[in-house]
């Protein structure tokens, strides 16, 4: 592994070679990596196709072309064909043109013409490129430039592929290949080099300066190394006025020629833009706006410091400018962004009511907007609503609900109406925080009957929150007519926070019934849709690297976060409501218990708890009380202090929907039946099974229900009931496969077993139940093979065509669960998609169906 010129060796190759265009060029400011990738480029040329490789380097060959040509020549004279040929040197390109054209006429081999450091001389060569098109296609070139080639004429389009920055920027698994052999990087876990790559871009010669030296605690302006990078390498390719211009303009989130214009009254930005973007790479595209430019991180942040050390005053003045722009233009994140960006609230809060609110509520700016919020004094806070609002919208995010309300009571009566109902929204997305569902639904509903068709920004939260409730208290039917509303609602508006939060109800929804297969279907989504703010909001990111974790342990056995468990708890302590936090909880508590450190799995569900008390959180509360019972019950001989084993409703917030208060009954009555096995208590633990497998049957927790299958299969197993245990086992191992839950199945089954170890030959049941439902629908395996032949391509399966045989004997829906070692619910689904694959409405169709197509 070698670092060469400020490059990282790509490890990994991830951009292909293998197209068939004849010239690669590799595009991008100094220190990406393009001359290691011309020397990649040419070992794989003479590795798969055998072919003679040229490699000249502009920086101290090619003064003039004639220097250009010998230096070419010398290096391809050796071929065999100039010995049969016996030509004299070249003079310049276009004889060098046709003497490879006589040189391939009797050689095939192919000839790669590698030239770095083109930008030093390549420039001005006015024939390179028809150089390019006269010679042989056998003849390919890989060129590497820290400025624009004048390779834009049309017709050399179709040869020609272009690599830039962005392209040759290092992924997070390059990173960490290289760091692994690297010695000095050894030590560098994942999420720090997601931290590098994050800092720096994926810029390879900053990704090195940072990992040799790295320090979590800083930004990548306090590595002296960057700035010297930039200062010596980078920047000497900058005139004086494009210099003053990256400096004008490193505050910008989206430049344009006219914003610049109107920022500092020019008609200048045209030129200096083409300039900066088509010869020298310092500007690329912004891709959400095809008429803006970006400046890569590092050099906007470098240059943004230097700005305001060397003049506060003309930058601030350019910020606010620039912000005013945005806002006039619609653009209303980049100009709140700007606008914070000048450090003064008086000036920033005058931009526009609705910006202010639009970026809280719509944008989800919370981190950028908090420290700023909290810094305006109390009394010109007050006077200004708007703030209120946004200020209160960030309390309630930060489970400060006395604070927030406190704010809100100090507006009017009429401010309601004066401010689009903004403060009863806020209350209501404040109070679906903060575990009051019932009140928030209602909260909602009031405002979209009164405010809905006035404001549209408005409306967008509304729908989202209801639909957010309605995920996390199970109300299928409601969330399933809500959501195509709210996703029609919010996305033509580019409501990109609500856009975001519509997506997690579907995850939250998903892992609410226990379904994670379709959970990590919908997270894969998620992570491919542009409008979803995976990068641009960090609340976002984080939030959805919470929730992947969850999925990732039940249907990977994963256990690992890409963030340190610290950073996380921090953000669930600051941010997160009851079921994220849940999650969470259930999360890295497995994760602990996987390693055998149940003492840390139970100080962090105290800690949770602290946080849950501090916060008034009531059902968060319980969730911790039950979990660490659960955990001092697997681990330690005493039981824990607090008894909520036979808790009711009572115990419960008035606020909480009855679905969360069945959902941890079941919990504890698992609890219950456990310490009954534990003490061999089987009757009794009989009676708590029945009583739980009925409420988990009514409840939409299916996840909840195969654990409760699980245990009352240990309850038969221990009365000696042999057959209902095996059922109960099947029952939970079907659902257990249908929705992805392997996690929740293997711990309880692995819990059971240390109360019943002779249960472990009840969870390998599967190929014993399959031997089973053979026989009893008396059919050979070879039969019914032929069978499945037949039906594979009717999309049947085999359970699906022994519930046909059993229909065909006139066996009921329950007479057929029974057989088959599954629940009814189970029989009804299969039945509908028999009829569905079969085109039939009835059973009797369906019969008669098969025997015709010779599946039965």
């Amino acid at each position: 592994m070698q670092v060469n010129r400020h490059c990282l060796e790509r490890v990994r190759l991830s951009i292909p070679y293998d197209k068939g265009e004849r010239v690669v060029l590799c595009q991008a400011l100094p220190g990406y990596g393009k001359t290691v990738l011309l020397a990649q480029h040419g070992l794989a040329h003479i590795q798969r196709y055998n072919a003679t490789v040229v490699w000249l380097s502009l920086a101290s060959t090619g003064s003039s072309e004639d220097a250009l040509v010998k230096a070419l020549w010398e290096q391809i004279s050796p071929t065999p064909a100039l010995e049969i040929l016996n030509q004299q040197p070249p003079l310049d390109l276009e004889t060098l043109g046709s003497h490879l054209w006589m040189i391939t006429e009797h050689n095939e081999t192919p000839i790669l013409i590698c030239i770095d450091d083109a930008e030093d001389r390549l420039i001005h060569f006015e024939n390179f490129e028809e150089f390019v098109l006269s010679t042989p296609e056998c003849v390919y070139f890989s060129i590497a430039s820290a400025q624009k080639l004048p390779f834009t004429r049309l017709r050399l389009r179709h040869v020609l592929i272009e690599l830039n920055g962005q392209d040759l920027a290092l992924t997070e698994e390059e990173l960490m290949c290289w760091g692994a052999h690297h010695p000095t990087c050894a030590g560098l876990v994942r999420e720090q080099w997601h931290d590098i790559q994050v800092m720096t871009d994926g810029w390879a010669a900053l990704c090195v300066l940072v990992s040799m030296n790295y320090r979590p605690a800083d930004t990548i302006l306090e590595y002296s190394e960057i700035t010297h990078f930039l200062n010596n390498y980078v920047f000497t390719l900058l005139d004086d006025e494009q210099y003053e211009f990256l400096l004008q303009v490193s505050d910008f989130v989206s430049l344009t020629e006219r914003l610049y214009d109107h920022v500092y009254k020019t008609t200048q930005a045209w030129r200096l833009i083409e300039e900066l973007s088509q010869q020298l790479l310092f500007l690329s595209r912004d891709k959400k706006h095809q008429d803006g430019y970006c400046i890569q991180s590092a050099i906007a942040k470098h240059l943004s410091r230097r700005y305001q050390d060397t003049a506060p005053k003309e930058r601030s003045r350019s910020i606010k400018r620039a912000a005013y722009w945005y806002w006039k233009n619609k653009r209303f994140q980049h100009a709140i962004s700007m606008a914070i960006l000048t450090n003064d609230y008086q000036w920033s809060h005058r931009i526009n009511t609705d910006v202010i609110v639009d970026l809280a509520l719509l944008q989800g700016e919370t981190d950028s907007l908090k420290s700023w919020l909290f810094e305006i004094p109390q009394k010109e806070l007050l006077e200004n609503p708007a703030l209120v609002i946004l200020c209160a919208w960030m309390l309630y995010f930060s489970q400060e609900h006395e604070r927030a309300e406190s704010l809100l009571h100090h507006l009017s009566v009429n401010s309601n109406h004066m401010h689009k109902g903004w403060p009863l929204l806020v209350r209501a997305v404040g109070y679906a925080n903060h575990d009051k569902l019932f009140v928030s639904e209602t909260m909602c509903q009031e405002w979209l009957l009164e405010f809905g068709e006035n404001n549209a920004s408005g409306k967008g939260i509304a729908l989202t929150c209801l639909a957010v409730n309605y995920a996390i208290s199970d109300q299928v039917g409601k969330f399933k007519a809500i959501l195509p509303e709210a996703k029609a609602h919010v996305q033509p508006l580019s409501q990109s926070f609500a856009y975001g939060w519509i997506h997690i109800a579907e995850i939250l929804h998903n892992i609410a019934v226990g379904d994670f297969s379709q959970a990590e279907k919908k997270m894969q989504r998620i992570k491919v849709d542009e409008n979803f703010q995976v990068d641009d909001n960090h609340f976002c990111k984080r939030l959805l690297l919470i929730l992947d974790f969850e999925i990732k342990l039940e249907t990977q056995g994963r256990s690992s976060l890409n963030i340190p468990i610290a950073h996380v708890m921090d953000f669930i302590f600051s941010y997160c409501f009851t079921e994220v936090a849940v999650s969470t909880l259930f999360s890295i508590t497995a994760g602990m218990i996987s390693r055998n450190d149940a003492a840390s799995a139970i100080e962090y569900c105290e800690r949770m708890k602290l946080h849950a008390l501090d916060k008034g959180l009531t059902r968060l509360v319980q969730y911790c009380d039950l979990e660490i019972m659960d955990l001092y019950q697997k681990n330690y001989p005493m039981p824990y202090p607090i008894n909520l084993l036979n808790f009711h409703d009572s115990n419960i917030s008035e606020n909480v929907r009855l679905t969360h208060v069945n959902r941890m009954k079941i919990k504890s009555a698992l609890i219950k039946i456990y310490s009954l096995l534990q003490d061999e208590d089987f009757n009794e633990a009989y009676i708590h099974s029945v009583t739980a497998i009925k409420m988990a049957r009514r409840h939409c927790d299916e996840r909840l229900l195969m654990s409760v299958y699980l245990s009352s299969a240990a309850v038969f197993f221990g009365l000696e009931r042999i057959h209902e245990a095996k059922k109960h086992v099947a029952f939970s191992i079907e659902i257990m496969e249908r929705l992805g839950c392997r996690y929740s199945f293997r711990s309880q089954a692995y819990r059971l077993e240390q109360v019943m170890p002779k249960m472990k030959k009840l969870y390998t049941m599967k190929s014993l139940l399959t031997q089973e439902e053979s026989s009893a629908e008396d059919s050979s395996s070879v039969v019914l093979g032929a069978q499945m032949g037949k039906a594979e391509k009717y999309n049947l399966s085999t359970k699906q065509i022994a519930v046909l045989r059993y229909i065909k004997k006139g066996y009921s829906n329950k007479e057929i669960a029974n057989q088959l070692f599954v629940s009814e619910d189970t029989v009804k689904w299969h039945i509908r998609k028999i009829f569905r694959s079969l085109g039939t409405s009835n059973r009797t169709e369906s019969v008669a169906e098969a025997e015709y197509r010779h599946i039965l």
